[in-house]
């Protein structure tokens, strides 16, 4: 699948589309087909590790000391489930949903793995899902 990803820390240029593998959902996850997610100032600041004063050595921390930790920003995305683990029972395969992987991240590829039981709601019907994700 594609994703936009990062392998060092910068500006925007750090970022290029590459394939990478698709997950697959273990038995509690859920597979989203990514149809929509957004660029944050949390996105933009792990891709530049542009953080408050004070927060530098916690950030590194967190992120991955010398380099991402996780390739893929995107803490959001709208789209459809396309696969789910056995032990799911609460969502189904086609059902549109907004999910918050939050410091998992992953919402800028095509596919997302996330816990069923993430933060994640069912996509209203009277919106899009650009609309949704936004």
């Amino acid at each position: 699948m594609q994703a936009a990803t990062y392998t060092r820390y910068g500006g925007p240029e750090v970022v290029s589309i590459n394939q990478v593998p698709r997950p697959v959902p273990g038995k509690d996850e859920v597979l989203i087909r990514v149809h929509a997610s957004t660029v944050s100032a949390g996105d933009w600041r792990m891709r530049s590790l542009d953080v408050p004063s004070g927060l530098g050595l916690a950030a590194r921390a967190f992120a991955g000391w010398t380099r991402p930790r996780k390739p893929v920003l995107g803490g959001d995305a709208a789209g459809i489930i396309v696969d789910k683990g056995t032990q799911v029972s609460s969502w189904e395969v086609g059902d549109a949903v907004v999910a918050y992987p939050g410091a998992a991240l992953g919402g800028h590829a095509e596919y997302l793995s996330m816990p069923a039981n993430g933060v994640m709601a069912r996509k209203p019907a009277c919106l899009s899902f650009v609309a949704t994700a936004a």
